[in-house]
């Protein structure tokens, strides 16, 4: 059986626009199989393949996919794990969602006015100041709290926020 021969085309240089509306171009293309793509913003991506940049399915982390104001960032830590939503990004998007989502916030009148610092719209910043303040002994029982260390505080931040058992967290509101 003859091995298929296929002509290596080279693909430097070529634009391409992502179904998130981003373009880039491509930078390095040593196969159909190991292109480097650079959005406009600098960002760039290695060892991605042809066929998904040229479908458009390419992820800018810095896309504010979350109620339009949350991005993934660019760092170690991810949303799941085998399948799994992780605990870091259930929270980071239940705080996101209580600053920014309209729906929510028709909802839940008291977090009116609610927002989340810049640093926090960054998931891989979040994260970490997660992994910093999460005990192991913690469980579902306690609550990210915005309000206890400065009593009507509106603003999710690492200086305003701390873990607190759910039972407590309730005594307040």
């Amino acid at each position: 059986m003859k091995k298929k021969h296929t002509t290596f085309i080279d693909r430097t240089g070529e634009i391409h626009v992502t179904n998130e509306g981003y373009e880039g171009v491509i930078t390095e293309c040593s196969g159909n199989k190991d292109c480097t793509f650079e959005f406009k913003n600098g960002y760039v991506l290695r060892g991605i393949r042809y066929d998904i940049i040229k479908n458009g399915k390419i992820k800018n982390p810095y896309h504010k996919s979350v109620f339009g104001t949350g991005y993934m960032g660019v760092g170690r830590h991810t949303s799941s794990i085998n399948n799994s939503i992780t605990k870091s990004y259930a929270i980071w998007r239940g705080i996101i969602a209580r600053g920014y989502d309209k729906k929510f916030k028709e909802k839940y009148q008291t977090y009116k006015g609610v927002t989340v610092c810049d640093e926090w719209h960054n998931y891989q910043n979040f994260a970490k100041w997660f992994e910093d303040n999460w005990k192991e002994w913690m469980n579902s029982k306690w609550n990210l709290d915005k309000d206890i260390l400065i009593k009507g505080n509106k603003v999710y931040s690492p200086e305003t926020c701390a873990f607190v058992p759910r039972h407590l967290n309730l005594l307040f509101t």
